[in-house]
């Protein structure tokens, strides 16, 4: 089961390595792992198929990319997303820094000024002569929407200011 759930994915995301993801497989994840499935309506039906216990498929991928296609759950089995590679300038931090913020780290204004920077390069890696600004923006954050990004740093500062 596990293996045909991969092939399907593969079958039907395959086409994003030329933008430089990878799909690294599926996996079961410790029994004592914080995870929770909540966008995967059938995560348990799928589990007990694939034998008991949580699975989740790594895909790795740069920072630029377009994360608005690739789905949070596959067929019931989330989907973990990893930026590997350098992160562009805008996102340099301290070394010295022993901590950083979330909501800093992910600042919307630096995803602002990235795009402002590299609009046609983004354009190009991405393959998308036409691509809004509002779309770049949408496509480089986690979540696929600009506006979420937002409100989710906001939420995040508003938590660690208490």
């Amino acid at each position: 089961m596990m293996e045909t759930i991969l092939n399907r994915f593969k079958a039907k995301y395959g086409y994003l390595e030329k933008y430089g993801m990878s799909i690294e497989g599926l996996n079961l994840i410790n029994e004592t792992d914080d995870i929770t499935y909540s966008e995967a309506s059938d995560v348990n039906n799928i589990n007990e198929l694939i034998g008991g216990g949580n699975y989740e498929l790594s895909v790795f991928r740069p920072f630029v990319f377009d994360n608005r296609i690739l789905p949070k759950v596959f067929e019931g089995v989330k989907i973990k997303n990893v930026e590997v590679g350098a992160r562009p300038q805008e996102f340099d931090v301290d070394e010295n820094e022993n901590f950083i913020p979330l909501d800093e780290y992910h600042s919307p204004e630096k995803y602002i000024k990235f795009v402002d920077r590299c609009f046609d390069d983004i354009r190009l890696q991405l393959g998308n002569p036409n691509m809004s600004k509002e779309e770049m923006l949408d496509a480089l954050v986690f979540s696929g929407c600009f506006i979420e990004h937002i409100k989710w740093c906001k939420e995040i500062s508003d938590n660690f200011n208490i």
